[in-house]
């Protein structure tokens, strides 16, 4: 039995369509598969933004408590450098007051 132009286009039809549903089907499932994998990297980001968050503020802290050890460290070696003044000038008081 010949196959006819009709029959052979019928098939070939046939095969279009079917092949053409399968293409569809893998797109739609593609597309899914990749939206939960979106969804489930949104929630890793957001996760991960609030770390990063907390290790800057954590990293603004330490910068902030390293300043002000420089300043009280400053104010330390003013307060030394008064008190050696107070002393001179105590000690030249005390000179000029033992002469008078």
């Amino acid at each position: 039995m010949p196959l006819t132009t009709e029959t052979l286009l019928a098939y070939s039809m046939g095969i279009i369509g079917t092949l053409l549903v399968l293409l569809i089907s893998l797109v739609v499932y593609v597309f899914l598969t990749l939206r939960e994998e979106v969804r489930g990297v949104s929630s890793d980001l957001s996760e991960l933004n609030k770390h990063r968050v907390k290790l800057v503020h954590i990293d603004d802290c330490r910068l902030t408590v390293a300043r002000v050890h420089e300043r009280l460290d400053d104010y330390e070696d003013a307060m030394q450098g008064l008190s050696e003044r107070m002393a001179r000038t105590e000690a030249l008081l005390q000179e000029r007051g033992g002469h008078s």
